[in-house]
C-alpha cells in the first residue's frame, strides 16, 4: 500500500458519527484500497441500493468535499423546525452555488466545445444528457 493509498475503511473513519457508522455498515469490502476519500466512497457500495439511498449519499459525498456546510439530515430521523430551517438554508446555499457555476459555465462558453457545453447545460438544466457526437463535422 503506497503512503497516498488506504482502505476504504480508513477512509470512511473520517466521516462524521453516525455517517461513519452507516457507511461501514453499507460496505462489503473494506479493506479495499482508494487513493482518495471520494474514490473510497463512490467504491465503498451501490449508493442506491442502500437503505438511505442515492440522494442522501450524495450530499455526504459533496460535504466530504466541502461544497456543503452541513451533512444531510439521516433519512430515519424525525425533523423538527430546526432542520426544516437549516434544509432551507442548505438548498439556498446549493442554489446560490449552481446560479454561479451556470454563470461560469455560461461565461466561458465559447471556449467548451459544442458537444461538451450541451452536456454541461443539460446537467444544469438537471435534464437527461443530449445525445451528442462525440466528432463534430
Amino acid at each position: 500500500m503506497s503512503a497516498e493509498t488506504k482502505t476504504i475503511r480508513e477512509w470512511l473513519e473520517t466521516l462524521p458519527d453516525g455517517y461513519r457508522e452507516r457507511a461501514l455498515a453499507n460496505t462489503p469490502r473494506p479493506d479495499r484500497e482508494a487513493e482518495t476519500f471520494k474514490e473510497a466512497l463512490d467504491e465503498a457500495f451501490l449508493w442506491h441500493s442502500t437503505s438511505e439511498g442515492y440522494a442522501f449519499w450524495t450530499t455526504v459525498d459533496l460535504f466530504m468535499q466541502g461544497y456543503s456546510s452541513y451533512p444531510p439530515p439521516f433519512p430515519d430521523a424525525p425533523s423538527s423546525p430546526s432542520e426544516t430551517e437549516s434544509l432551507k438554508q442548505r438548498i439556498a446555499e446549493l442554489e446560490n452555488a449552481l446560479r454561479t457555476l451556470s454563470g461560469d459555465v455560461n461565461h466561458l462558453g465559447h471556449w467548451i466545445p459544442d458537444p461538451c457545453r450541451k452536456l454541461v447545460e443539460a446537467a444544469l438544466a438537471g435534464k437527461d444528457s443530449p445525445k451528442v457526437d462525440p466528432q463534430p463535422s
